[in-house]
């Protein structure tokens, strides 16, 4: 090495105004950027004179320490080449894959004038370039999806091979004889980079439809192009009409439920609603789901019934186990549904009527809020509904004694956990429940019956007035799907609409009146 030469060198470096070293960095081939400082650009400049002044066998050494792509033995240039390709390695842009430097630049220019810009204007410079871009995406996605097109736009045939190959990535061959006019190889060499070209960019859709959840593989290409679709479409909706498009897969409503959560769940039913029989077999039994059970001689279209209805309500299960609904331990799942309906009728309730509510379990006034109260309504709820045996389970659990009827059980619950019996206490008589009146469970009149509307509501969902909430929520969901004017567009729509409209009412009065039958 010519130390003096070096030094000299330095000095000229130092010399230097800031443009001008910017200069010099582009044209040794680095990667330059606004956020680098003179003192950095200075830094790489002064190592780069050192590279071109040191041994072939010292700067080898260095590149393997540099973890650089050393592939046999490589000239000077080379290795300078390998040195400065790292510096575009933050930007991921391939430079030894492109086909000049002066294009690899061009390509960071452009890149950095996207970093500027606003997702909306994002958004519109993908779908000039007809590449993917959801409703709300993240902005550096799209940055991503941009440059990956720029970048196999420019590539050379063999770097989009290994682009190809390192993303698994199969595309059609174009062949040609060895004996070929120059002309014919190129239009072949151009067909085959338009092919894989193609290729990449149905990958890049496939990624951003996996990153939404969404089962390319299972559902196939364009299945799950539709279910992105409707996802975009829930994504943009407020709240009130997601849990309206909730309530049509039959499920009861639950106003705390998050919108990310209600989308979750409403995506998912999109995806199953796309499964063969098999596939929704294998999902059932990866959620520990029956999978049997099916009416005498079932079609193909009853099992996918019987199994969406199984799977949908486990999305709900999952949510109400959360909640403290221990819905396994329940008589039914009817039962659970029955509890969630009614908690959420009391979130939404006035303080007043959940006080009314409360005032039902006969304990003595307590200056409680709505919160504390929805609380113990929801344990007072869960005891009524679990089986006998789990009942006992509970009462031993708080320390009580698990014999007796249901009532004295649930009595005792109540007494001991919001009472005002002290811990010590310890009557060898049965504690006196006379300030505790549950209401009757066994002995109930007999219901009137239903009016002409709520007789015409049962009708109009295709029902016998002694059909059982379950039937209910199974033909509602199986109408509002048929009928929801998403499903009928076109001329139809109008008619389908009024159609969704009079089911819907329909719905909400057979639901309040099994809710006054049940009090």
């Amino acid at each position: 090495m010519r130390a003096e030469h070096v030094l000299q060198e330095f000095e000229r470096l130092e010399a230097l105004r800031e443009a001008d070293l910017i200069k010099r960095y582009k044209s040794n081939g680095f990667a330059h950027s606004a956020d680098l400082s003179k003192e950095e650009v200075l830094s790489s400049l002064k190592e780069y004179v050192l590279f071109q002044e040191m041994s072939l066998s010292h700067l080898r050494q260095i590149c393997k320490e540099k973890n650089l792509a050393l592939r046999g033995e490589h000239r000077r240039a080379e290795m300078l080449g390998l040195v400065t390709a790292e510096s575009w390695q933050r930007f991921q842009i391939p430079v030894l894959k492109m086909p000049s430097l002066l294009v690899a630049q061009g390509l960071l220019d452009q890149l950095q004038r996207f970093e500027k810009k606003d997702i909306p204007q994002l958004r519109h410079e993908c779908r000039k370039r007809n590449l993917p871009a959801e409703s709300y995406p993240r902005k550096q996605d799209l940055i991503n999806r941009l440059r990956n097109h720029l970048v196999w736009a420019q590539m050379t045939v063999a770097g989009l091979k290994e682009e190809c190959d390192a993303r698994g990535v199969k595309w059609q061959h174009v062949k040609v004889a060895d004996a070929s006019s120059h002309m014919l190889k190129m239009h072949a060499e151009r067909a085959e980079k338009k092919e894989m070209i193609e290729a990449l960019h149905a990958w890049m859709v496939t990624e951003m439809l996996e990153l939404k959840g969404i089962p390319v593989k299972t559902v196939g290409h364009e299945c799950a192009l539709s279910i992105f679709t409707e996802v975009e479409r829930y994504e943009s909706m407020p709240s009130s009409l997601l849990q309206a498009e909730y309530a049509t897969l039959g499920m009861p409503s639950e106003p705390q439920l998050e919108d990310k959560e209600l989308l979750r769940r409403l995506k998912q039913v999109l995806i199953w609603s796309q499964f063969s029989v098999d596939d929704l077999v294998k999902e059932c039994e990866a959620r520990e789901l029956s999978t049997g059970g099916f009416p005498s001689r079932p079609s193909e279209a009853d099992k996918v019934q019987v199994l969406m209805d199984r799977l949908i309500l486990s999305l709900g299960v999952d949510g109400w186990e959360k909640q403290g609904i221990p819905v396994y331990r329940l008589t039914s799942l009817e039962a659970a549904i029955v509890i969630v309906e009614e908690l959420g009728r009391l979130e939404g309730a006035k303080q007043a009527d959940v006080s009314a509510a409360y005032r039902l379990l006969g304990l003595p006034h307590e200056a409680l809020d709505k919160a504390a109260m929805i609380s113990r309504l929801k344990h007072y709820l869960v005891w009524q509904e679990l089986r006998p045996a789990e009942l006992r389970k509970e009462c031993v659990k708080h320390g009580l004694p698990a014999m007796g009827d249901p009532e004295e059980l649930i009595a005792q619950l109540v007494l001991k956990n919001w009472g005002v019996l002290p811990e010590d206490w310890d009557a060898p008589d049965p504690p006196d429940w006379s300030r505790f009146q549950p209401p009757p469970r066994q002995s109930r009149p007999a219901p009137a019956p239903p009016s002409a509307k709520v007789a015409a509501s049962f009708r109009e969902l295709g029902l016998d007035v002694s059909a059982s909430h379950e039937q209910v929520r199974k033909a509602y969901r199986k109408l509002a799907l048929q009928y929801h004017p998403d499903k009928n567009p076109g001329l139809q729509q109008e008619q389908a609409v009024k159609k969704f409209q009079v089911i819907t009412s329909s719905y909400e009065t057979v639901l309040d009146h099994m809710k006054k039958l049940s009090v």
